[in-house]
């Protein structure tokens, strides 16, 4: 039904560098690939893609953290499922949802990219704790749970639709 994607090619994806939290936020909310704007934002203002930016690395330099990984990326992909009929809003829905995973203590930008046969949505995440100042650092454990979850989510999301 969905499964999640991290990028493959740990080497080539690495995030390290300073442009990683702009060209990350540049490439998920491009207009040809969100022509319908299902784009949401946690922990910072979503008004505007120079502002989701500002913000992430203000927190990065707030708590001097800016060493290693600089943001997380992954996406959800949804299969072309005759059975999944989902509306722009349950995207949205699923997309609050899993930024939920990240317990309000991490920025979290998505949208929902159009541009292929299968929909899915991208999420960059701030791996700077905003309350601690500390470094989310992924384990397996959080993938499994991260599945989990979406699992859960857009397995709620098509039993409403089927019984509505």
């Amino acid at each position: 039904m969905a499964k999640i994607i991290f990028p493959q090619n740990p080497q080539k994806k690495n995030y390290r560098n300073p442009d990683a939290v702009k060209n990350l936020i540049h490439y998920i909310l491009k207009k040809k690939k969100t022509p319908n704007t299902v784009i949401g934002a946690l922990g910072v203002n979503g008004s505007s893609e120079k502002m989701m930016i500002e913000q992430m690395l203000f927190i990065q330099d707030y708590y001097r953290n800016c060493k290693g990984k600089r943001i997380i990326h992954f996406w959800i992909s949804f299969a072309d499922d005759e059975n999944l009929k989902l509306d722009f809003a349950d995207y949205r829905h699923i997309g609050y949802q899993i930024a939920d995973f990240f317990e309000n203590q991490h920025q979290v930008v998505f949208a929902l990219h159009e541009d292929t046969d299968n929909a899915h949505i991208h999420f960059a995440v701030n791996p700077v704790n905003y309350c601690t100042g500390k470094k989310y650092h992924w384990q397996k454990a959080d993938s499994r749970r991260l599945t989990s979850l979406m699992n859960q989510v857009v397995e709620q999301v098509v039993d409403q639709k089927n019984s509505a």
